[in-house]
């Protein structure tokens, strides 16, 4: 009897050690604002202004230059938007989609725009269960940051008018197009 109450000891002194490791983890983890218990890696979810980082990838002339994955919207190749070799670009005090010339409904020209990120996944995981789109491009491990171009200032709910193309800047060193579904690699010229 004895060893067995000695068992049953020793297995909640186990479990309870296991417990206080798993909340001393967490704490490490705690939002410095809230309180808020916040595991590591964890896709973000918010409207911020794009880092400097993010903003000096960004910035520049691009050239879309393949077709990354179509989508589900489109039924066949044919019908994915003919945008190879256009344009865009993405600066501090425009962004100009004119260069998209086969695809005028995404033909943008924005003064001063605002750059924000809505979305930030830690892992190639993250962004396949977010997105739905397995792209070869993102490493297991990349930071995938989703910008969206906005025009003036936020509301008091902290929206923003935003046009329908946008990015995803990819570990720090690449960006890709994303319109209508479909994703494409830009190019820095």
């Amino acid at each position: 009897m004895t060893t067995t109450k000695s068992m049953y000891i020793i297995l909640f002194l186990l479990i309870a050690i296991v417990l206080l490791l798993n909340v001393c983890s967490c704490r490490q983890n705690e939002d410095a604002t809230s309180g808020a218990l916040i595991p590591q890696n964890t896709p973000m979810l918010d409207t911020i202004p794009a880092d400097e980082e993010t903003l000096n990838l960004i910035y520049g002339k691009w050239r879309v230059e393949k077709l990354l994955d179509g989508g589900k919207k489109f039924a066949t190749p044919e019908e994915w938007p003919k945008i190879i070799n256009d344009e865009i670009v993405v600066q501090r005090d425009l962004f100009s989609s004119k260069g998209l010339a086969n695809y005028a409904i995404y033909q943008y020209e924005i003064q001063n725009p605002k750059y924000i990120i809505t979305l930030i996944t830690y892992n190639a995981d993250d962004f396949y269960r977010i997105w739905k789109i397995d792209l070869p491009i993102i490493g297991r491990n990349d930071v995938v940051k989703f910008i969206q171009v906005a025009t003036g200032t936020a509301s008091a709910d902290n929206l923003y008018n935003t046009c329908n193309v946008s990015m995803f800047a990819v570990g720090g060193d690449k960006l890709l197009l994303l319109i209508d579904a479909v994703c494409y690699e830009l190019i820095k010229e």
